[in-house]
């Protein structure tokens, strides 16, 4: 009965408004004017309002529509990002024994390499350091030392390329660290921080095997 009655009084509100308006000036002037009009004037009126209100109705759904297939979109494009660089740490880090690393100097200069060859702009490049900031790691004792590489305005595929290039450059580098935040002058692209870490695996030391003592001679 609530619902009835509620249909009810929107239901002459309604009407009430309707006749107001065709009171109105406005009305009553548009009335002429299609009165005036054509019969295929006046069709072609009543398709274009048609079509009007169907596009007010139909733009705030669509507006929302493409809004969240971009965001699903960049999600998908992040998941992705994430589960390549859990792969390639996994594998690596499955590796039964570590090659003796590079020192970070070194470390370095091939990163920087791969840069180059990456063919990335001057603009994009912000830094390659040593630094020694906290390492995510047990002990201070596992690591050398480490290398931040700061660039600027990649593509998803430019970030996930180049972390598997610095993540190969030797088994004992890890990469411990990946910060992503969107470009503050383009939203599809991303600035990106990597953190490496050099591995402190001692060299093999082949030990000698001592000569055994020549045997004693039993006296006459």
């Amino acid at each position: 009965m609530a619902f009835e009655d509620l249909k009810e009084r929107l239901v002459s509100e309604f009407k009430s408004q309707w006749e107001q308006f065709q009171d109105s000036s406005l009305y009553i002037l548009a009335k002429e004017r299609y009165e005036n009009f054509t019969p295929i004037q006046q069709k072609l009126s009543l398709v274009g309002i048609a079509l009007f209100f169907t596009y007010l109705l139909l733009s705030l759904p669509l507006s929302f529509y493409s809004s969240s297939s971009e965001h699903v979109a960049e999600f998908e494009g992040k998941r992705q990002l994430i589960r390549d660089i859990l792969k390639v740490s996994k594998e690596t880090s499955e590796g039964p024994n570590l090659p003796v690393p590079p020192d970070v100097a070194s470390l370095k200069s091939q990163i920087d390499a791969e840069l180059q060859n990456a063919r990335l702009l001057p603009e994009q490049i912000k830094g390659t350091e040593e630094t020694s900031e906290k390492v995510k790691l047990d002990t201070k004792n596992l690591f050398q030392g480490a290398v931040k590489v700061t660039l600027a305005q990649l593509n998803l595929r430019q970030i996930i390329d180049l972390g598997h290039k610095f993540q190969s450059i030797n088994p004992s580098v890890k990469m411990t660290d990946l910060q992503m935040v969107a470009n503050a002058k383009d939203g599809r692209y991303f600035d990106v921080v990597y953190k490496l870490a050099v591995l402190n695996v001692p060299s093999p030391v082949e030990e000698a095997d001592e000569p055994e003592p020549p045997p004693k001679r039993r006296g006459k």
